[in-house]
């Protein structure tokens, strides 16, 4: 994809940047960490999240807490709702209803820099009972409509019938787009459309849980492993400079292999993250190869791919 929307953002090079805003999803996806990944990480993770709320503070962005839009999510839904969940650590929650219908989605980084958006598809169980349906959708951020769009396309194709759309945060592109092809608009927790970029906390910690995107060109199999949006191409996925310089979030990331380095004994490799927990993946700073027997500080030290 080549269009503005989709293209990975690049702050402007001139001018005031627009306040961004924060999907502080930092604790929820610590939550999915292994217990050794808790014990190794917890302290680094507390510091990431007060450096976070200093940053936030400095700079005018608005945190939304990921844990307070999923309270509010099981508030907005009946424990007898179906809801067809996006949300990759939403869809782990234990405040989504009983009938919690998971759908896949992923941003890939393509050959020319852009991002292709792929949509895994509803679960069988769901396809064949879905015509008639009347399901909630639940995403945690609406900021091109691009994800949402394609999801309510792929339940009308189905025969399901949307009620709500959930989210924590929409943008007014957004909320345009939905009107203008779907008919609809979101109930949004932060209650306002925000203007400028929207970012997840754990895009700015590799070690997180469901931090970072694929990438078509890369073949890591069978080892997990994502392009860390800290690493690429000068952190310019993290959307401001003040998060794209900062230098300890980068101390933070690249502490972890010494940590992980005691408590082996050994220089760790990458298929060691494994250890973290199954949803971690080897953070990459570019769509390069690696092997299961990789040192691990190759791959974090890398220079930054473009």
């Amino acid at each position: 994809m080549t269009s503005p929307e989709d293209a990975p953002r690049t702050p402007p090079a001139v001018g005031p940047l627009e306040p961004i805003t924060v999907i502080d999803d930092i604790r929820a996806a610590a939550a999915r960490l292994s217990p050794l990944g808790r014990r190794l990480l917890g302290g680094d993770i507390d510091r990431f999240a007060a450096r976070l709320a200093a940053l936030a503070e400095e700079n005018g962005w608005t945190l939304v807490g990921h844990d307070d839009f999923t309270a509010w999510t099981e508030a907005e839904l009946g424990p007898r709702d179906v809801a067809v969940v996006l949300d990759k650590l939403a869809q782990h929650s234990s405040r989504m209803p009983a009938r919690c219908v998971p759908v896949g989605t992923h941003r890939h980084l393509r050959p020319d820099g852009g991002l292709r958006l792929e949509l895994v598809g509803l679960p069988q169980d769901f396809a064949e009972t879905a015509v008639g349906a009347r399901v909630s959708v639940v995403d945690d951020a609406a900021y091109t409509g691009d994800t949402l769009c394609a999801v309510l396309k792929l339940l009308a194709g189905a025969g399901a019938q949307v009620e709500r759309v959930l989210v924590a945060v929409s943008s007014s592109r957004a909320e345009q787009r939905l009107s203008r092809e779907m008919g609809m608009r979101t109930s949004a927790f932060l209650g306002r459309p925000v203007r400028g970029d929207v970012i997840h906390a754990r895009d700015a910690y590799p070690w997180l849980p469901f931090s970072g995107r694929a990438a078509d060109t890369l073949s890591t199999a069978p080892l997990s492993a994502r392009i860390a949006p800290l690493l690429y191409n000068g952190g310019r996925w993290l959307s401001h400079p003040a998060l794209m310089r900062d230098r300890l979030l980068r101390e933070l990331a690249v502490s972890v292999v010494d940590r992980l380095r005691s408590f082996l004994g050994r220089e760790p490799v990458a298929s060691d993250v494994t250890l973290f927990g199954p949803s971690v993946a080897v953070p990459l700073p570019g769509p390069v190869e690696v092997r299961p027997d990789t040192p691990l500080r190759t791959v974090i030290e890398a220079p930054s791919s473009t």
